[in-house]
């Protein structure tokens, strides 16, 4: 992974990246998977001049991973390459970078770990070779928090009680017009309640992780099944997957019925007195890849 963007200072002791997070991940659980089967095969090895960074295939000629891999200083770099099929059954195969999307406002130095925090860490590069061909393509998967939030309950409620108190207090047209505000609260409440039961909660969904910054880009590593943790309003989303340096980029893989998806891209560790947190950025904010690179001059 990168380690010369400027991330660690605008962060302090706060907010790591990946890269920098080996001492959390001693002991780990971690194991060699096989790149030669779907979900690994489409996984590969972004490499640099300084690093490595993870990408997943996610179009014939697509790679998503994350933004603070690509973003330098002067701007996105176009000067590395996509390498797919590691330790797997054939020979692995080599891509160059044709053009890079990112967030808007990350593309000239601007990785900042408030801008992280606050848009997400995600990246889209269009290689020079349709590599997902022969290594496969993963769908994209939007994983969104189906739980209503406190506000949004405490704020539903407040305006059942508050409506209800002031059309007791009142007569005429007022009291309707408050009547109905109350009534209107009280059908929120209900489609929260509904939501709350029906909506499939993503914690409760097993994710899985693989990565090459383990092996030094030599052998794609995994872990056991793991948890999303909770979602932060910017799409940020935090899991129980241990990481490593080089993870970030890597997918968070959920299985379907159809196959594998990708849910989110590993972006960065956050170091705090009460532990370690792991944190992703939700997939739910990648654009389509045609309309991400449709008529843009991309990576100057």
């Amino acid at each position: 992974m990168r380690v010369k963007l400027a991330l660690a200072a605008l962060l302090g002791a706060f907010v790591v990246f990946a890269g920098l997070a080996s001492a959390s991940t001693q002991g780990a659980p971690r194991h060699p998977v096989t790149s030669a089967e779907p979900p690994y095969s489409a996984i590969g090895l972004l490499q640099f001049e300084d690093g490595i960074c993870t990408g997943a295939l996610i179009g014939p000629d697509v790679v998503l991973t994350a933004a603070h891999c690509l973003v330098r200083e002067d701007g996105l770099s176009l000067d590395g390459r996509f390498v797919a099929g590691i330790g797997g059954a054939g020979e692995p195969e080599r891509a160059g970078f044709e053009a890079v999307s990112v967030l808007p406002g990350l593309d000239r130095g601007g990785v900042s770990g408030a801008a992280l925090l606050r848009n997400g860490d995600w990246a889209l590069v269009r290689l020079d070779q349709p590599l997902g061909d022969r290594f496969g393509v993963l769908d994209v998967e939007a994983a969104v928090d189906n739980r209503p939030r406190r506000p949004d309950l405490i704020g539903a409620l407040a305006m059942v009680v508050v409506a209800a108190l002031a059309a007791a207090a009142t007569h005429g047209r007022t009291r309707t017009v408050l009547a109905g505000l109350s009534v209107l609260g009280l059908v929120l409440l209900a489609a929260l309640a509904v939501r709350a039961l029906l909506a499939p909660d993503w914690r409760d969904v097993p994710v899985r992780q693989a990565g090459y910054g383990p092996s030094g880009g030599a052998q794609l590593i995994g872990g056991p099944p793991c948890r999303i943790l909770r979602f932060r309003p910017s799409g940020l989303i935090e899991h129980s997957c241990r990481i490593a340096p080089g993870d970030s980029g890597s997918p968070l893989l959920v299985r379907r019925a159809d196959g594998w998806a990708v849910v989110a891209v590993v972006s960065y560790v956050h170091f705090s007195p009460e532990g370690t947190r792991y944190w992703a950025t939700a997939a739910a904010a990648v654009p389509d890849p045609e309309a991400a690179f449709a008529g843009a001059r991309i990576g100057e």
